[in-house]
């Protein structure tokens, strides 16, 4: 699937992205639920997979 931002929405989306992986860290380590836990840091790991993938683009499409 390919999805074409402008620089606008791409900062956007890694602001968003950004602000959801650090809600993401008090929410992991307060939780008292193994599983729960472990589905929360699997979607942290997801979403900076995502934004490294955004930052790569960005520097690729600058070049």
């Amino acid at each position: 699937m390919m999805l074409e931002l402008t620089s606008e929405e791409a900062e956007l989306v890694r602001q968003l992205l950004s602000q959801a992986v650090r809600d993401l860290g008090p929410e992991i380590h307060h939780t008292s639920s193994r599983q729960y836990r472990n589905e929360l840091e699997n979607r942290r790991e997801r979403l900076e997979r995502l934004l490294a993938r955004l930052g790569e683009d960005a520097i690729t499409a600058s070049s």
